[in-house]
């Protein structure tokens, strides 16, 4: 096999359970409601700019994840075809 093709699939390898990726989820979600709320200035809440800072960060790589895990399949589809090929 390929050492680039090795590299991408232990690269592409699930390592969180159902149950993390469930945790993941709704930590999310939870920082996603807490900028809304302060956003629309619902309740006494106000967010600082650090945890607005992380709630940017975490939810960029949420989406950037959760993409990931679309294209995952089809790339390495893609490169097992090409390593078959040559």
């Amino acid at each position: 096999m390929n050492t680039r093709f090795q590299l991408f699939n232990r690269i592409a390898q699930p390592r969180l359970s159902p149950d993390e990726r469930v945790k993941a989820n709704v930590t999310m979600l939870t920082f996603l409601v807490l900028g809304v709320l302060d956003t629309f200035d619902i309740g006494n809440l106000q967010l600082n700019n650090q945890a607005w800072a992380l709630l940017k960060i975490g939810l960029g790589g949420y989406v950037i994840g959760r993409s990931a895990e679309k294209i995952v399949p089809a790339l390495k589809g893609a490169m097992k075809k090409n390593e078959a090929k040559g």
